[in-house]
């Protein structure tokens, strides 16, 4: 719309099955094609080796699927990788004992992980549901839980992560789940190294996520387990400047993500703030609400004669959106850039996804409009988000200390 690109969605009609009777691979919708697709498999417990290419099987523009090669002796988990063209179809298999003495079976062994079990699930209703239950196991059974099975699931996490580097993110089920547990994904950052962390702040691209949606509470709570986790491994180790250190790991991570998305500036200043005992002070928000005002009416002036406002939510809209979204109206920050609903959005929308920090959880719609407008201009998003952001984090905790 206007001078906005727009693109055609549809869906990809193939799926990749693991035949648990038999050493191969099916397609259970085979695409008819001059480039037939292709296939790989790729170990997960093994990152770094080279993925082995599979022999398809069935017509040669159209094949049907694929054989595991027989001299395919390595045990373990492997992810086998179907393409055509620029699409991707991904399923985990494993393999206990080599391929002449053993067919390709299910990836849950006795020993290997809850979440590798789960995504070896054939039905995929029945496997997103079992995925995201032994990840709310994760996050709310860690502390409970064996030690053994509480670290064999974040290596398996580890290592499908970095094996599934270089291929969409919509092809996994592993991220698509990952993305509907947004606590589960600040924990992994401060759980994961430097590689597979890469990967989750990249997930923003490509799925219906968003960094800057992430409640202000979850950042806060992983962030002093993280410190109180460093904390301790570091004891007897180095005993003067532990707390340092672990804050400096701390706020690192958080910098990295602030890097990447500008406007998460807001949560390293939070964190660094709080865990030193301090809070914004009045003249850093009134500098931040002076600066929202310039640039507000530098918008306006800006863009009152052109017609490419970006569509989507105003307030009316975002109060019907957000749980609480009355409340919206409460900040009194904002003023009408025009009567005309349609120009509103561009000017409501960083406020809602400030919001959704607070009170709000946010629904692939909300995560779509936030998307869209931050796309239109990037700056002026960051600094109302920014400004709305640390605001209401100002009325959070006066309505906290009242309590």
């Amino acid at each position: 719309q206007g001078c906005h690109d727009t693109a055609q969605v549809s869906r990809f009609a193939a799926t990749l099955e693991c035949e648990p009777d038999g050493a191969w691979v099916s397609l259970s919708s085979p695409v008819a094609d001059d480039a037939p697709p292709t296939f790989k498999a790729m170990p997960i417990d093994r990152p770094g080796d080279d993925p082995v290419p599979l022999k398809p099987i069935g017509p040669i523009n159209a094949p049907n699927g694929a054989v595991l090669p027989s001299d395919l002796t390595l045990a373990g988990p492997w992810l086998v990788v179907m393409r055509h063209g620029e699409k991707v179809r991904v399923r985990p298999v494993r393999i206990d004992k080599p391929i002449e003495s053993a067919r390709c079976g299910s990836i849950g062994s006795s020993g290997s992980s809850r979440l590798a079990e789960a995504l070896s699930i054939g039905d995929r209703e029945l496997r997103t549901e079992k995925i995201a239950a032994v990840m709310d196991d994760m996050l709310t059974g860690e502390d409970s839980e064996p030690v053994e099975q509480a670290e064999q699931e974040w290596s398996f996490l580890t290592d499908s992560l970095l094996c599934a580097e270089g291929l969409p993110a919509t092809a996994l089920d592993l991220c698509r789940v990952l993305v509907t547990k947004p606590r589960l994904l600040v924990r992994s950052l401060f759980r994961l190294e430097s590689a597979p962390r890469q990967l989750l702040w990249q997930l923003e691209r490509e799925l219906p996520f968003s960094w800057l949606l992430v409640r202000r509470d979850f950042w806060w709570c992983e962030a002093r387990q993280a410190f109180n986790r460093l904390r301790q491994q570091l004891a007897g180790v180095i005993d003067d400047d532990r707390d340092r250190i672990a804050q400096e790991h701390v706020e690192k991570i958080l910098n990295e993500g602030a890097y990447l998305f500008p406007a998460l500036n807001t949560v390293c200043t939070d964190v660094a703030m709080r865990m030193e005992g301090h809070r914004p002070s009045d003249g850093f928000l009134e500098e931040l609400l002076g600066e929202w005002r310039r640039q507000t009416t530098e918008q306006i002036r800006l863009r009152a004669n052109l017609d490419d406002w970006p569509g989507g939510y105003g307030r009316r809209e975002w109060t019907k959106e957000l749980e609480k979204g009355e409340l919206l109206g409460g900040l009194n920050m904002w003023q009408d850039p025009n009567a005309h609903s349609s120009r509103q959005p561009l000017f409501d929308t960083p406020i809602a996804a400030a919001w959704c920090c607070f009170l709000s959880k946010p629904t692939n719609r909300t995560v779509f409009f936030v998307k869209h407008i931050r796309a239109c201009d990037s700056e002026w998003f960051d600094l109302a988000y920014s400004t709305a952001w640390f605001l209401l984090a100002r009325k959070q905790d006066n309505s906290r200390k009242r309590k």
